[in-house]
């Protein structure tokens, strides 16, 4: 019991003093969903006093349309790098939605999501860091990452987050999703990046659900006799957060 203890102490210690400077982790994000090419490449974590941002480096600048399965999927530029803003101090998580007919970005607030951790016994040297293998869902997929307690901080790639350490490696089951750590460093630049997105319409999840739903029946309203016209979701495997965008087809359902 003394030694958990002590190692606990070790812990928060070194926990408080990480979080009282500004670090930066570069990732690369390797996917193979839909819009993969958006989050494919060079990523940055930002973080520091209890907060943290999780920049894609190589997000469009320029709107683009590609064709998937007979739908039209629009590529919505950000200049911000599509950023997953939190802070832990008060469990808050700031993010963007680009999934919108009329090409717009929304940024929603939530709280920052809870992940049920399944921490094994495995351990392995990634470079020359120690690592802990850890199970947990998100997004609807299930991942496998390695963290290490020489970073002793609860951030990792995209939303991951809440393990005892900083996440170095992380892939989904369904090896769609990967992340691996190229560097990590001390960076007085880092608390420059650390700021709650601009770029884009402040929304709530509801609200923007209703705003699909009321922007659906206006584009159904030009079906005639001879044609329908309608909206529909992006496919299953779109996002990372596999199956988030069901708002339309979960509507049609129900009025059927």
């Amino acid at each position: 019991m003394l030694e958990v203890l002590f190692s606990l102490v070790i812990f928060f210690h070194a926990s408080s003093c990480i979080s009282q400077n500004y670090y930066e982790a570069v990732y690369l994000c390797e996917t193979k969903i839909q819009k993969g090419k958006m989050h494919d490449g060079v990523n940055t974590l930002y973080f520091g006093n209890n907060k943290s941002i999780y920049i894609h480096n190589d997000w469009p600048s320029k709107e683009k349309y590609q064709n998937s399965g007979g739908a039209i999927l629009v590529e919505i530029p950000d200049h911000e790098g599509f950023p997953v803003y939190m802070n832990h101090s008060k469990n808050e998580m700031t993010s963007k939605i680009d999934v919108c007919p009329g090409n717009r970005l929304f940024i929603v607030k939530e709280s920052i999501p809870t992940i049920n951790w399944t921490i094994h016994e495995e351990t392995k040297m990634i470079g020359d860091l120690k690592c802990v293998k850890a199970s947990g869902s998100f997004g609807n997929r299930e991942y496998i990452v390695w963290y290490t307690e020489s970073i002793p901080v609860p951030y990792g790639p995209y939303k991951l987050n809440g393990l005892p350490g900083l996440i170095v490696n992380a892939h989904t089951k369904d090896n769609k999703v990967k992340y691996s750590l190229i560097s990590y460093k001390k960076s007085d630049y880092a608390v420059e990046h650390i700021k709650l997105p601009s770029n884009g319409e402040q929304i709530t999840w509801d609200n923007y659900e209703k705003f699909t739903i009321n922007l659906l029946l206006k584009v159904e309203s030009l079906s005639t006799a001879t044609s329908t016209v309608t909206n529909y979701d992006p496919p299953s495997d779109y996002a990372i957060e596999k199956d988030k965008y069901k708002t339309i087809s979960a509507y049609k359902a129900s009025r059927n």
